[in-house]
């Protein structure tokens, strides 16, 4: 049988990405700031408008054998402080520090979620660019069938589905910059109207209900307020991650009778 696509191939492709940003993760140095006593970093970047020139004759000519080049006049761009800038004490590193990581590991859970868009994606053989939202949807329908089978006998029994659309919520949140508690809470509640209005953007996935409001390894900084990962987390979260690749190249297989190699 001639399939759309190759199955195994792109979960593999989909597990050599994850494998990537698993590897990625080991040079985040979870130790850093601990010997700090004082730091205060100025994010500084260039003028993309001005440039400074020298057209000092003795200059240039120092300037022209160090470079190895003949201009009449030497021009290097003009920086400037973004009057941005991170201090971190003594008093206040154990609060900071724990956070910047958590941004980090945010922003690669960010990558996790696109990339297992673009998995589904290629098993439902969609060319014509669309939302993640759409992407997702579309997937349910294709695979209604073979997915109710495998959430039925999987140790979760959540809707993979849903848990797909809660991976959804907290992606969008982190990368709209406003990664709040209340944020969060928001977008679930609209997303659960919706379904009870049967909103016609929502008719494919009506019969699988409201969401339920589960962090997913994630969780909230109780000082900030807002979506917090700390590297175990993310761990567990790029494990899940792979589960619900698994189970979509699973679905897929099922449904087109190809062997599963990926035992």
């Amino acid at each position: 049988m001639n399939l759309p696509v190759n199955p195994t191939e792109l979960l593999k492709e989909y597990f050599f990405k994850a494998l990537l940003i698993q590897q990625s993760t080991k040079m985040i140095d979870e130790n850093w700031g601990e010997n700090i006593s004082r730091s205060i970093s100025n994010f500084i970047f260039t003028d993309p408008l001005n440039v400074a020139v020298q057209t000092d004759k003795d200059q240039v000519s120092f300037f022209n054998k160090l470079l190895g080049t003949s201009q009449d006049t030497i021009q290097w761009s003009m920086k400037k402080n973004s009057q941005c800038s991170l201090d971190i004490t003594e008093k206040n590193k154990k609060e900071i520090i724990p956070d910047i990581l958590s941004q980090i590991y945010c922003l690669l859970s960010v990558s996790l979620f696109e990339n297992l868009v673009t998995l589904l994606k290629k098993l439902c053989s969609i060319e014509k660019n669309g939302t993640s939202f759409q992407i997702i949807n579309e997937f349910y329908d294709k695979f209604k069938y073979e997915l109710r089978l495998i959430d039925q006998n999987k140790v979760d029994k959540t809707a993979t589905v849903l848990g797909i659309h809660n991976l959804r919520i907290f992606r969008n949140c982190i990368t709209h910059a406003n990664p709040s508690m209340e944020e969060v809470e928001k977008k679930f509640d609209e997303f659960n109207l919706k379904i009870k209005e049967k909103d016609k953007t929502y008719s494919k996935i009506h019969d699988l209900g409201e969401l339920r409001r589960e962090l997913l390894y994630y969780s909230f900084d109780p000082n900030r307020k807002r979506i917090f990962l700390s590297p175990k987390s993310f761990n567990n979260l790029l494990d899940f991650y792979s589960q619900i690749a698994y189970i979509a190249y699973l679905c897929y297989c099922n449904k087109f009778e190809h062997k599963v190699e990926i035992e």
